[in-house]
């Protein structure tokens, strides 16, 4: 029902099913039809989008237990995108009420949000993790605190985000995919580890999520702490990055784990994206930000990561050692999201 990855520029591999509790890229798609939508004004893309709201709202309304941290993903580019382009108070509603699902998520021995498990569950696989990628789930939060005025949202997020400086931003700027706690007394654990080369790697995309989500936890609450984790992120991103707008997809990847020159264009355009939010809020050093934002999609509007052939569905397109090309709609929409920044005047959903 939902693209989700991509093999040569094509999408109809594989399909995402929506309600699958571990599923979080699919509102990535609609995310870009919101914006086709706002560019276009034409109803069709409005329709298509309502097409999913039963599924958004049974998700949330219906099996609760079922969901995960992403529902900042899911809900920020749908729901809240909707409600901002349409005023449609079921939209609000469905968004208010996944912001109540994911506060729920909300560990108090040890002040995170759980990524993943159920949570009437008290220990089971990954239990007591946390992940840098929720990050980019906060916004939800942020959005309901502002929507409804319960300050709850807005205090989850921030105890999140304190304990995310703590633990998950390395001393250095590099950051940790996950981090591990007790799941019943929050003791930290240690450095854990899913998406990245291996347990104290350095994974481009989990960075890009700690660069972006910072920088939007800071564009709602004014807190200096944010604004402070956004840039000693981004900026040891950049000097790890050299001159190359594209990362290599581990900074510190193994040899015989994955591919240590394997380049991950997608962690690029989210990049941008974080950079382009701290161009508006960091003074002269913002055009540097800017600067390095329109080098990066610059990059990736190049082949080999793109190549605008009317036959491909993928925008971007990642290079792997057998030759083929990789794809994942989370990379299109960003792609489509900093390209809209750079032109100024679109909608920020998150």
């Amino acid at each position: 029902m939902f693209p989700v990855t991509a093999r040569n520029g094509q999408y109809s591999d594989k399909k995402d099913e929506f309600l699958n509790q571990y599923h979080w890229t699919n509102s990535f798609f609609t995310g870009m039809v919101a914006y086709a939508y706002e560019l276009t004004k034409e109803r069709r893309y409005l329709e298509h989008l309502y097409g999913y709201s039963s599924l958004y709202r049974e998700k949330v309304f219906g099996r609760p237990l079922e969901t995960m941290h992403d529902l900042g993903f899911l809900y920020s580019l749908y729901s809240i995108a909707i409600y901002k382009l349409t005023g449609d108070p079921a939209a609000r509603e469905t968004a208010i009420k996944a912001a109540d699902v994911l506060a729920q998520r909300f560990k108090l021995n040890g002040r995170y949000i759980q990524a993943w498990g159920r949570m009437d569950e008290a220990e089971g696989s990954f239990h007591g993790w946390m992940i840098a990628d929720c990050m980019m789930n906060l916004p939800l939060l942020y959005w309901a605190w502002q929507e409804t005025g319960h300050l709850y949202y807005r205090d989850v997020a921030n105890a999140h985000a304190d304990t995310n400086i703590a633990y998950i931003i390395r001393e250095d700027g590099t950051v940790s995919h996950a981090y591990g706690f007790d799941p019943i007394t929050g003791k930290p654990l240690g450095e854990r580890n899913q998406c990245a080369a291996d347990v104290g790697t350095y994974w481009a995309r989990g960075t890009s999520w700690q660069i972006y989500g910072y920088a939007l936890a800071y564009r709602y609450t004014g807190e200096q702490r944010y604004l402070e984790a956004a840039q000693k992120v981004a900026d040891r991103y950049l000097q790890e990055l050299g001159g190359d707008g594209v990362p290599v997809w581990d900074f510190r990847a193994l040899e015989g784990i994955g591919s240590d020159t394997e380049r991950d264009p997608t962690a690029a355009v989210i990049v941008a994206c974080g950079l382009l939010e701290l161009a508006e809020v960091t003074g002269n050093k913002g055009q540097t930000y800017r600067l390095a934002a329109v080098e990066m999609v610059n990059a990736v509007c190049k082949e080999p990561y793109s190549r605008w052939e009317d036959t491909d569905e993928t925008i971007i397109r990642v290079p792997k050692p057998n030759g083929e090309f990789a794809g994942g709609i989370w990379g299109d929409y960003f792609f489509m999201e900093a390209v809209l920044r750079l032109q100024g005047g679109s909608s920020v959903f998150w």
